[in-house]
């Protein structure tokens, strides 16, 4: 079994093929592994990769029993599923964050469970956001190794959301925003825990500079590295 691995949770996004096309742009195929969280009312959506990718499947839930001793960094997709919506929708167990074995990061609809099982005062919005826009960091951004390299002045993201969160959870810090028609944040980290998430999509590609690529590349090197892993 390949140590150090990467473990790439699939809540029923549109972009797994891109998102696991820029994790293999940095590391390894063998070092990739997906765990698709399915639901039995929706079919899975196409995936590319799965005669070269180890591949699992979960119904429902991403808990912390998913995560083995040899991932070494968590990326969480986004869906097109809705948080909170009384109908069902894929979940994430709060211990993934409590006993919190390796970095994570949510992208997006990862972004949003993160905020909501953390603090269940941390409401969905109707806030949406289509297309690519201009993320505006936070002075507290730029002092995070993970961010450390990313244009202070802000950069170009793809958005592709119906929803955002209303608040920053409690024990998170705020690391930038977008502003459209409303004032969205867009970056979250946990105060001492290596808990991320980004509303925007840093694995589709924007013109000009692709920084949310070279995020993505930073937080696999510190999460292989060991450098982010909980102490």
């Amino acid at each position: 079994m390949p140590k150090g691995q990467i473990l790439i949770v699939d809540f029923g996004t549109r972009h797994l093929n891109s998102l696991v096309l820029v994790v293999k742009s940095f590391i390894d195929t063998e070092n990739i592994r997906v765990l698709r969280i399915t639901r039995p009312d929706l079919p899975p959506l196409s995936f590319k990769f799965t005669d070269n990718i180890e591949t699992e499947e979960s119904p429902w839930e991403f808990n912390v029993d998913s995560i083995r001793g040899t991932d070494m960094g968590v990326f969480m997709s986004g869906s097109a599923d809705h948080v909170g919506d009384p109908k069902g929708f894929r979940r994430l167990n709060k211990n993934v964050l409590e006993e919190l074995p390796c970095p994570v990061m949510g992208l997006c609809y990862g972004h949003q469970l993160i905020s909501f099982v953390w603090d269940d005062s941390c409401e969905m919005v109707p806030h949406s956001e289509h297309g690519n826009t201009m993320f505006l960091p936070s002075t507290e951004m730029s002092h995070d190794p993970v961010f450390q390299n990313m244009p202070k002045a802000g950069f170009l993201v793809a958005v592709r959301h119906n929803w955002s969160i209303s608040k920053v959870p409690t024990g998170f810090v705020r690391y930038g925003e977008t502003r459209g028609s409303h004032s969205i944040i867009s970056a979250i980290k946990h105060y001492n825990r290596p808990i991320y998430g980004v509303q925007f999509h840093p694995e589709l590609p924007v013109p000009g500079l692709w920084s949310g690529r070279e995020l993505m590349g930073k937080f696999i090197e510190l999460s292989i590295s060991g450098a982010l892993t909980p102490q």
